[in-house]
């Protein structure tokens, strides 16, 4: 197989030999830079205060150690890393390549002193020459690798209204390398706000200077605190039981839903941005218990093409259309909130109501079907009546209990539970 652009082409200059010449070239003169500001800066900033032996020895001894530095800084590859991606490795190197020219510059200019005279009329440099200016060759010379880094790090995305607020499920090294990756994107309009992992012992700490704040229990509360726009499920290790279980919890809110890729994890690659991709359908698949009935299992029938047996199309037809009016009330969520409303409305008269009494227990009250009774069979007859005269129907309860059931399903508006109520309040006054 042959590549028009793939091979290396002879006599060609890449981008990243021209950055490191740059580099050798400022280095060449930082090196130098830092120990002349230790003697200006050890003699009270006085430049004519240096003795004139100081700075001889210093010009004398400056070619040496510029060669030195460049050949150590070679082979420590600080001209071959990639900066912007630098970590705790590069600043490892750093610190070595530091150590290696202070030990070879002390040496040095103690040696040069006893060739270029006696210690009596050359003395040796003074040690805070040595502190001072080893301290502003790393500064000068790994601040400007690492200052990239460090200006990503403070990048904001230009529009504040384009902003994603992403919440980042996972705290270990793949949920690091996303979240770095996305804060240095020049492109990425996404801001990790939160961190989620099952440790305990990660809870209210910090990674990357984003909050860890709790396990998959504290989703749709830190959902709604930090006003999640985005999901990224950072966990490719995690089994397959283990993801479907976290989606299956994310897919409850209206949140957009990404995870990292499979691939990334088999292929040992390094994750990043660009390893995240959209939550499909098949991830959450495949969660049946296996008492489940091959008929009601998805994964079996998404195996099918959802033709494992004969579809009941009308009743598929009558869910599309229900499913259409759950989304144009306002979704799931919407439907929850009205039903809770429904319930502790009538709930809430029953539980002052002298004449009428719920059935259920509070910790097994249903929000559906509320049963409840007069303590007389003959007043629940007439109740039942006169409520149907009302247009309120169906009140009657199940032949073996008796009393009265209201179905408040979805459909039943606040306004119907609300006629109820007032109802009922009408009736006892009368009864």
């Amino acid at each position: 197989m042959h590549s028009t652009n793939g091979g290396k082409r002879r006599g060609h200059i890449e981008h990243w030999q021209i950055i490191s010449l740059c580099l050798a070239v400022y280095d060449a003169i930082a090196v130098n830079a830092a120990f002349y500001a230790a003697l200006w800066l050890r003699y009270d900033c006085k430049f004519w205060a240096i003795p004139a032996y100081y700075i001889d020895a210093l010009r004398t001894f400056a070619p040496v150690y510029t060669v030195f530095c460049l050949l150590v800084f070679w082979c420590c590859k600080l001209y071959k890393s990639i900066w912007r991606f630098a970590g705790a490795h590069e600043m490892y190197r750093s610190i070595v390549a530091t150590v290696i020219t202070l030990v070879f510059q002390v040496v040095g200019t103690i040696v040069q002193s006893r060739i270029m005279g006696t210690s009596a009329l050359i003395p040796h440099m003074p040690i805070t020459y040595y502190c001072i200016g080893i301290a502003l060759q790393f500064v000068l010379t790994i601040g400007v690798r690492f200052s990239y880094r460090i200006i990503l790090s403070f990048r904001r995305p230009e529009s504040p209204d384009k902003v994603k607020r992403v919440m980042l499920i996972g705290a270990g090294a793949a949920g690091q390398m996303i979240l770095r990756d996305l804060n240095r994107s020049a492109g990425s309009t996404d801001r990790v706000c939160c961190i989620i992992d099952d440790n305990q012992n990660k809870w209210n700490r910090f990674m990357e200077g984003v909050p860890v704040v709790g396990g998959r229990s504290d989703i749709f509360a830190n959902v709604e605190k930090y006003k999640i726009d985005k999901i990224v499920l950072a966990i490719p290790s995690a089994t397959v039981e283990e993801k479907r279980d976290i989606l299956s919890i994310c897919s409850e809110t209206d949140c957009e839903l990404k995870q990292v890729s499979v691939l990334y994890r088999q292929m040992g690659q390094i994750v990043d941005a660009n390893s995240i991709k959209n939550v499909s359908i098949e991830d959450l698949l495949g969660r049946a218990l296996p008492i489940t009935p091959k008929v009601m299992d998805f994964a079996k029938l998404a195996e099918a093409d959802s033709m494992l047996n004969t579809p009941n199309c009308f009743g598929i037809y009558v869910a599309g259309l229900t499913f259409k009016w759950i989304k144009a009330q306002g979704g799931v969520a919407a439907l929850e909130a009205r039903n809770i409303e429904k319930a502790k409305l009538l709930y809430d008269y029953l539980d002052e109501s002298k004449l009428f009494t719920g059935t259920a227990q509070k910790r097994d009250r249903s929000r559906m079907n509320v049963t409840f009774v007069t303590g007389d069979a003959e007043l629940d007859a007439k109740f039942v009546k006169e409520a149907a005269a009302q247009g309120l129907v169906n009140l009657k309860g199940h032949r073996i209990v008796g009393g009265m059931r209201a179905s408040i399903y979805n459909a039943m508006p606040v306004e119907g539970v609300q006629k109820l109520v007032d109802f009922m309040k009408q009736f006892e006054t009368e009864n």
